[in-house]
């Protein structure tokens, strides 16, 4: 499930990113990452899809099908590309999946 105020320009989803509100001592280096970071992530047309869609009424392998009509063979292999994704933006706390918690892995840029 999305987690994160955004909006849709140009056909592409841009997301705010979140300010950081851990308490205690996590709270300055959060701090730091936040203001030195990117505010705003603008996504390609598959990410775009898939934010959209992230709404916890879908399993990943529905949205992975749904991928799959959308963009034909190009997404393939589309649950490894959507895990990746949604990897990138639990990381980064822009979407949350109740009772799934994966450990935080750096892969790379959305």
């Amino acid at each position: 499930m999305r987690c994160a105020e955004w909006e849709e320009i140009d056909g592409r989803v841009v997301i705010e990113r979140p300010r950081p509100l851990a308490p205690g001592l996590r709270a300055p280096l959060q701090w730091l990452s936040f203001l030195m970071s990117t505010r705003r992530i603008r996504l390609d047309a598959q990410g775009s899809f898939a934010w959209t869609h992230l709404d916890g009424a879908r399993s990943v392998a529905e949205l992975a099908e749904a991928m799959r009509r959308e963009f034909g063979a190009g997404i393939e292999p589309a649950e490894e590309r959507l895990g990746t994704l949604i990897r990138q933006l639990h990381s980064q706390d822009l979407v949350t999946y109740p009772g799934w918690e994966p450990e935080r892995v750096s892969a790379g840029g959305i």
